[in-house]
C-alpha cells in the first residue's frame, strides 16, 4: 500500500500525514494529524495500519518527545485502523466519543478516555459534532481559530450523510454552529485546508438546501423509489457515485419527512399530502 505519509506543516504545532485507508472510498486519502502538545504528539485520526504510514507518524512524535495519546474524531474505520498498532507500541490513552468504546478493533474499553462537549485535551476544546455521525467529534483551539473537524467538512466536495447514523438535520445544525464559532482554519478528514472557513461553511449550507429542495421537487404524490430519485436529484454526480448518493438522499428524504413534507409508501417516496403546501 502506498501510505503517502509524507509530513506537511499545515498550522502552528500542527503536522499532516495523508495515508491511503483499507477502507477509503475513491482512492480518497485520510489525514491524520499529529498536534505538538507539553506531554509529546497527539495523534488525531491515524487512519491505516500499513507500516510504512505508522513509521512516518512515529518520526513525527519522537521529535516531539514521545506520544501523549491519540484522538479518534468518529467511528468510521478510515479515521482510526492506525490506532491499535500504535497503541501496542506506545500505549496511553485513545479519546474518544463515548459511543466509540468497544468499537475499535484492538483497543480495550479501558483505554477510551471519554470526552464529551467542553472537554479539554491539551489545550483543544472538545466539541460534539453530530451529523456525519453520532459520535462525531472535533477539536477546537480558540486562540488562533484552528479547527480539527474530521469529515464534518471535506478539503474537497461534500460530505456523505448516511443514515442511520448520519442524520441532516443535525449536520446542517453543526455547519451552522461551527460557522458561528468563527473559526479561521478548518483541518479536515480529507483533502487540503480550508482557508476561508465561514464562506467554505455557507457554500456548504447552501448546498445541502439546495439538494433538499431538489428532493421536493422530485417528489410527486406517485411513489418514486430511490433508485428513480437519485438519477433526478443527483443528475450532476457520476453515475457509478449514485449508490453512495443515495445514502444522502435518504437522509435528507427522512427529514423531509420529520417534517412532515414526505411519507413512505409502498414502493417508494411521496410528497406528503399535509406537507404539500410548506416548503420553507
Amino acid at each position: 500500500m502506498n501510505s503517502r505519509a509524507h509530513p506537511e506543516d499545515v498550522a502552528p504545532g500542527v503536522v499532516r500525514l495523508a495515508t491511503m485507508s483499507r477502507s477509503a472510498l475513491f482512492g480518497e486519502p485520510t489525514n491524520c494529524y499529529v498536534v505538538a502538545t507539553e506531554l509529546g504528539g497527539l495523534v488525531v485520526d491515524p487512519g491505516s495500519d500499513d507500516e510504512e504510514f505508522v513509521g512516518a507518524v512515529e518520526a513525527v512524535v519522537a521529535e516531539l518527545g514521545g506520544m501523549a495519546g491519540m484522538v479518534v474524531t468518529h467511528g468510521h474505520r478510515d479515521h482510526w485502523e492506525g490506532v491499535a498498532r500504535l497503541w501496542e507500541r506506545h500505549g496511553g490513552w485513545v479519546a474518544t466519543h463515548p459511543a466509540l468504546v468497544g468499537r475499535l478493533a484492538g483497543i480495550p474499553p479501558t483505554t477510551h478516555r471519554l470526552v464529551r462537549e467542553d472537554h479539554v485535551l491539551a489545550g483543544w476544546r472538545v466539541l460534539e459534532v453530530p451529523g456525519h455521525t453520532r459520535d462525531h467529534i472535533a477539536l477546537w483551539r480558540p486562540r488562533d481559530g484552528v479547527m480539527l473537524v474530521g469529515d464534518v467538512v471535506a478539503g474537497r466536495g461534500t460530505t456523505v450523510i448516511s443514515p442511520p447514523d448520519g442524520e441532516m438535520t443535525a449536520y446542517l445544525a453543526t455547519l451552522r454552529r461551527l460557522r458561528d464559532l468563527g473559526p479561521r482554519l478548518l483541518l479536515p478528514g480529507h483533502g487540503p485546508p480550508v482557508a476561508r472557513p465561514r464562506e467554505a461553511l455557507e457554500a456548504l449550507i447552501r448546498h445541502r438546501l439546495a439538494r433538499e429542495e431538489a428532493v421536493w421537487a422530485a417528489l410527486d404524490t406517485r411513489p418514486r423509489p430511490l433508485e428513480e430519485l437519485v438519477a433526478c436529484v443527483y443528475a450532476d454526480v457520476p453515475a457509478e457515485r449514485w449508490w453512495l448518493a443515495e445514502h444522502s438522499l435518504l437522509a435528507h428524504l427522512l427529514k423531509l419527512e420529520a417534517e412532515g413534507r414526505a411519507v413512505r409508501l409502498e414502493g417508494g417516496w411521496a410528497r406528503s399530502p399535509a406537507g404539500r403546501e410548506n416548503t420553507t
